[in-house]
C-alpha cells in the first residue's frame, strides 16, 4: 500500500512559511513547534497551558516562534490565535489542528444508576478533540485562502487517531471524536478545491505516542514488542505533509503491495483522482496511519477496493447517489 517514512524524508521547502499549531504547548505540539523552527519555518502555536508554553518558547529562543494563548473549546480564542499569526506575519501557509485530549470518565458504566446517570458527563473530549479541531479548520481555511494565487501552496493537517478508524475499548468520546475527524477529512478534500481555493487537507492517525498522557502505557507497549511513536515522529510527518506540494508529493509516497497486489491499479470509487491529484494539487485527502514513525494512507486503499468489501451492486447505488447529489447542488441549498 501507499507510505512515505517521516523519519528520512527531508522538508526542504519550508524554510519561512508561516505556521499556526494547536497545542503545541507539549508533546506532539512541543515536537512540531521545534522541528518546524529547526528547518527555519515561522511558527505561531496555541495552547491553553501558558506555563508549559513559555517554558518551550524561551528554550527555542527564536523570533520567528511565537505563543499566543488559546483554548480551542472557545471559538473566538482560535479566532485570536489567526489574528495574531496574521498580524504578525501578513500572511499563513500552513495550520495544524494538534490540540486533543484522552477520554476522561467513562460514558457506559456497569456501576451507573438511575440516581447517579443523572450527572452530566465530561465532554471534554468531544468539545476539544472534535468541535475544537472543526473551529481551528474553520478558521485555518478563511485566513489561508485570503488573498490566495493560485500557485501559492497552502495546507491543513488534522490529528485524528488510529483509534479513528480501528475500534477501542472503552474509549467512547475519544473514539467518536477521532472518526468524526476523518468524516471532516472527507468531505474537505471534495469541498475545498473550490470553495477554499485549493488548500490540501490531510489527517494523521498515530498509534501508540510516547508523551506525557500515555507515559503509563510505555513501558507494556515496549514490553510487548509493538512499534512505538516519539513526539519527534509525528513531528517530522507534520512537516511533510506541509512540505508535500505538487513538485514534492509524488516523490514522496513508495508503494508495498505484498497483501494487495496492484490496489493501486483499481479505479477509485469515490471523488478523488489518486492518480494525478498529487501531481497537479499536492498531496491532499489522505489520512496516514503513523506506526513508529512510517506512514501508511488509509484512504487511497479504501477507495479504490469499495466494491470489494461494500459489493458492486451497492458500490454502484453510491457512486450514483454521489452523482445525483453533486448535480443537483444539494451542498450549496442546504
Amino acid at each position: 500500500m501507499t507510505f512515505f517514512d517521516a523519519r528520512t524524508f527531508n522538508a526542504t521547502n519550508l524554510s519561512d512559511k508561516v505556521f499556526v499549531i494547536s497545542g503545541g504547548g507539549s508533546g506532539i505540539g512541543a515536537a512540531a513547534v521545534r522541528h518546524l523552527s529547526s528547518l527555519g519555518a515561522k511558527v505561531v502555536f496555541g495552547d491553553v497551558n501558558e506555563t508549559t508554553s513559555r517554558a518551550l518558547l524561551a528554550s527555542i529562543g527564536s523570533d520567528k516562534v511565537a505563543f499566543h494563548p488559546c483554548d480551542v473549546r472557545k471559538y473566538q480564542d482560535v479566532v485570536g490565535l489567526f489574528r495574531y499569526a496574521f498580524e504578525r506575519h501578513g500572511v499563513i501557509d500552513h495550520a495544524v489542528a494538534n490540540a486533543g485530549i484522552v477520554e476522561r470518565g467513562q460514558w457506559f458504566d456497569a456501576n451507573l444508576t438511575i440516581d447517579s446517570v443523572a450527572e452530566e458527563p465530561d465532554t471534554s473530549a468531544l468539545d476539544i478533540n472534535l468541535k475544537g479541531l472543526a473551529y481551528f479548520a474553520r478558521v485555518a481555511s478563511v485566513f489561508m485562502s485570503h488573498h490566495k494565487s493560485s500557485d501559492q501552496d497552502k495546507s491543513l493537517t488534522l490529528m485524528s487517531s488510529a483509534a479513528g478508524f480501528l475500534e477501542s475499548r472503552d474509549l467512547y468520546m475519544y473514539q467518536a471524536s477521532k472518526h468524526g475527524v476523518l468524516g471532516l477529512l472527507k468531505t474537505a478534500r471534495l469541498s475545498f478545491p473550490e470553495s477554499m481555493k485549493g488548500i490540501r487537507v490531510n489527517a494523521l492517525c498515530p498509534s501508540f505516542v510516547r508523551t506525557g498522557m500515555t507515559q503509563d502505557l510505555a513501558g507494556k507497549w515496549e514490553g510487548a514488542g509493538l512499534p512505538v511513536n516519539e513526539p519527534e515522529d509525528l513531528a517530522k510527518a507534520i512537516a511533510a505533509l506541509a512540505a508535500a506540494d505538487r513538485s514534492t508529493a509524488a516523490s514522496m509516497l513508495q508503494r508495498e503491495e505484498v497483501v494487495a497486489i496492484n490496489v493501486h491499479d483499481l479505479p477509485s470509487s469515490g471523488g478523488m483522482d489518486w492518480d494525478h491529484v498529487d501531481q497537479t494539487t499536492g498531496m491532499t485527502g489522505r489520512s496516514f496511519y503513523v506506526e513508529g514513525g512510517l506512514c501508511w494512507d488509509i484512504e487511497e486503499g479504501l477507495d479504490r477496493t469499495r466494491h470489494l468489501w461494500l459489493g458492486q451492486t451497492a458500490n454502484d447505488n453510491v457512486l450514483r447517489t454521489q452523482a445525483l447529489l453533486k448535480s443537483t447542488g444539494f451542498r450549496k441549498r442546504n
